[in-house]
């Protein structure tokens, strides 16, 4: 079962299509500091290793 947040879900979809987290915050219209706590959220929840979702910039 899937425990993120349509938001967290939403910044994980543009991980996967290879944006930063800079265009990610661009394209959602939020700061890069959220963007940033969605994705330490995501590697949370999911478990995952930070290294296999993209480099931070």
């Amino acid at each position: 079962m899937n425990n993120l947040t349509d938001k967290e879900s939403e910044v994980l979809n543009y991980l996967t299509k290879r944006y930063t987290e800079k265009q990610i915050a661009e394209v959602m219209y939020v700061s890069r500091h959220t963007v940033k706590t969605h994705h330490k959220n995501i590697v949370r929840k999911l478990s995952v290793a930070e290294q296999l979702l993209p480099r931070r910039q």
